[in-house]
């Protein structure tokens, strides 16, 4: 079966080798129709559409004004079965690619029927590749035609444009498809902004099939004069939400400028969301465009491989302490788990690389990064010679990066597009990541907005304890050791003979181990505040506690074992009957002999921390600042006591304490602590609560 198109137009009938076809025009002249050989399958149907106009969110357009969304293929065909030229399924088969994605197979025939597109799916499946595959074999086919300056001609225009938001998107995209249109004699050549303009006139003189391109150089060259898009027959724009974004939607309606009439040209969409803009750009530059939706309906907007955590971190600069204990811990037994780290800022960028809390290795990607350091930047990350990236939100879009296991989103995004596109760096073509997001108790509402939109369930993490992490870096360095070459051993086998023979070989090994993981000390973090030499401990009771409570429960605990008074921090949980609080490492032993003897209370070092009540702190003490009563009865907290706490009081369940003595120097102890809550210092003086268990 033969399908014939021009610009977007589809004929079936003929017989293979057919020249051209013809068919009348209302006008009175003729539509001429070149052949193109496809597989013999039947082909997708399609229903046109008339984009939404205004700015009107995807979700929120009424059901008989969105786009008609193809029923979605879930044949993923054989690259064998597709029909394709046979040196691109060579090439294909090179790197080991023998079955199309859902999204390659489900827009393959439409892109080759000549139909102009809007293709809607996640990072990660192979967008490339699927506008890439259909275009490449189309041009071989005009290359064939001997009128055609495909291929041939010195000097040619580009047949095919691709505009891509970033410079690293670009080259990644040029890179697929010179690699499966060399052989064809299909030249493809990059042009993007930092490198020098001859080398790009150069290639503009020798002639250019596909031109892939960021629109800031693109212009630029438009401008001058070098070069010429009136014989484009191929549109396509990569990540079109991202270029409404990056604030590049005047640039690509300038440029758009310049292309044939959509009459006379293909126009495809690729884009993870389709915001209003693209929508207008549709209704603009296409030809009853047919959106193919990988994503659809479907709550999950997010890869499907990903594993989604968000972190709590305290306020302040422990935030960045915590970064490598989270990379080491959640990177699992991986010798050497590769990690994007994303920033909203330069200067936090350059200070979590330069301030040393990576221990691994870090670099750095941000805007102020010339061109030249970037591509070494990330040639060495790719190579692994550092396993972790530090960059900004705009620095890192578009980067295709293969195998990164983690994303690490030091702060919520502003945005929801903003959470998927970060996520969409790991998990891509199959593989498992994890996309963990760092957060501070103020930003639980934003929490709830990114699982909404995203359709997601965020695990809800406090940061690890130092036992987890030295746990998940001795399984990293075990896996290291796998890695050392024979020849290499050899060299270390009579020291290490010496060594087991004057100590106890296991503690050798273990200290060996230690070291190659990088952790020859041991240093207590707080897992609440991130305060170092602090240990966080967990108070659990049969009723509902407030923070002067846990300063008690201390006090009658040094009365038995001699342990200091002073806590840092205390929060109550969502279960109020427990409470989390940091305590002097070197003072934790006593505290817990002296609470053993307590009657009721169960006193515990976390390794995780419990779900917090967050707005008990948030609005009045705990949290923030220091404790003031708003009932006098209560003897300080900012929670009324209920009648059911009335009755406890009155059947000796605990004593009520009464209020405390203003005058008494335990109200020191109100505001102390990291970031105000509750610190060092006794309650109140009196001795009436001294019996309170």
């Amino acid at each position: 079966m033969d399908v014939c198109f021009v610009g977007g137009g589809v004929a079936v009938g003929g017989k293979l080798g057919c020249s051209s076809l013809v068919k009348p025009r209302a006008n009175g002249g003729v539509q001429r129709w070149h052949s193109v050989r496809t597989p013999v399958r039947a082909t997708a149907t399609a229903t046109p559409f008339s984009p939404t106009e205004g700015n009107v969110e995807e979700d929120k357009v009424p059901v008989e004004n969105k786009v008609p969304v193809e029923k979605k293929m879930t044949e993923t065909p054989m690259v064998v079965d597709t029909g394709l030229n046979e040196r691109i399924i060579s090439k294909l088969q090179e790197k080991g690619i023998t079955q199309l994605t859902a999204v390659q197979g489900g827009t393959l025939m439409q892109i080759l029927n000549g139909r102009d597109i809007i293709a809607r799916s996640r990072t990660g499946t192979g967008k490339t590749l699927a506008f890439g595959l259909p275009i490449v074999e189309r041009l071989s086919q005009m290359r064939d035609d001997s009128s055609s300056p495909v291929g041939k001609k010195r000097g040619r225009g580009p047949s095919c444009i691709i505009l891509a938001p970033t410079r690293e998107l670009a080259k990644q995209v040029a890179a697929e498809l010179d690699y499966v249109g060399s052989p064809l004699r299909i030249r493809t050549d990059c042009f993007y902004g930092g490198v020098s303009y001859s080398i790009q006139e150069s290639a503009i003189s020798r002639g250019i099939d596909v031109l892939v391109g960021t629109p800031g150089r693109i212009i630029d060259h438009l401008e001058k004069g070098n070069l010429d898009l009136s014989g484009v027959k191929f549109g396509v724009l990569d990540e079109a939400d991202e270029m409404l974004s990056m604030g590049f939607a005047d640039d690509i309606e300038r440029i758009f400028d310049y292309l044939p009439p959509r009459e006379e040209r293909q126009t495809i969409l690729f884009s993870a969301t389709v915001p209003s803009w693209v929508k207008t750009i549709a209704k603009q530059h296409q030809k009853e465009p047919y959106l193919y939706d990988a994503i659809g309906r479907e709550q999950n907007k997010t890869a499907t491989t990903v594993r989604h955590c968000a972190i709590r971190v305290p306020e302040g600069d422990s935030r960045g302490a915590f970064l490598d204990d989270i990379i080491t811990t959640y990177g699992g037994a991986m010798t050497q788990s590769r990690c994007l780290v994303f920033t909203q800022t330069k200067k936090e960028a350059d200070e979590l690389v330069t301030s040393g809390v990576i221990q691994g290795g870090a670099a750095v990607l941000h805007g102020d990064v010339s061109q030249r350091q970037r591509e070494i930047t990330l040639a060495h990350f790719r190579d692994g010679r550092f396993p972790v990236l530090v960059a900004t939100d705009v620095a890192a879009r578009g980067l295709d990066i293969t195998g990164i296991d983690i994303v690490v989103q030091f702060s919520v995004p502003q945005d929801i597009d903003s959470y998927i596109h970060r996520a969409g760096r790991t998990g891509r073509a199959g593989r498992s990541g994890i996309a963990i997001l760092l957060h501070s108790d103020r930003e639980n509402d934003q929490l709830r907005r990114v699982e909404r939109a995203c359709g997601i369930k965020l695990e809800r993490h406090g940061p690890p304890s130092a036992a987890k992490v030295l746990e998940a870096s001795a399984q990293q360095a075990s896996a290291c050791l796998q890695e050392v070459e024979e020849n290499v051993i050899k060299y270390f086998v009579g020291k290490a003979s010496e060594l087991i023979e004057d100590e106890d070989p296991k503690l050798v090994l273990a200290a060996a181990l230690a070291l190659v993981a990088r952790r020859p000390k041991f240093q207590e973090r707080s897992i609440l505040t991130g305060l170092t030499e602090y240990r966080t401990l967990s108070a659990t009771t049969k009723f509902a506690l407030t923070p002067p409570d846990i300063l008690r429960i201390i006090r009658k605990a040094s009365s038995i074992s001699g342990c200091s008074t002073k806590a840092g921090k205390i929060v109550i949980c969502e279960n109020d009957a427990q409470a989390v609080f940091d305590y002097p490492v070197e003072e934790v032993d006593l505290l817990l002999e002296g609470a053993a003897e307590l009657k009721g209370i169960e006193i515990e070092v976390l390794n995780d921390l419990p779900r917090l009540k967050v707005d008990y702190g948030l609005r009045r003490g705990g949290m923030r600042g220091g404790y003031r009563s708003r009932d006098r009865d209560e003897g300080g907290g900012n929670r009324r006591r209920t009648s059911t706490d009335r009755q406890r009081y009155s059947k000796g369940s605990y004593r009520d304490r009464g209020r405390p003595n203003r005058r008494s120097n335990g109200r020191q102890g109100y505001g102390g602590g990291y970031g105000g809550g509750y610190g060092g210092g006794s309650y109140g003086s009196n001795d009436d609560d001294d019996d309170f268990f």
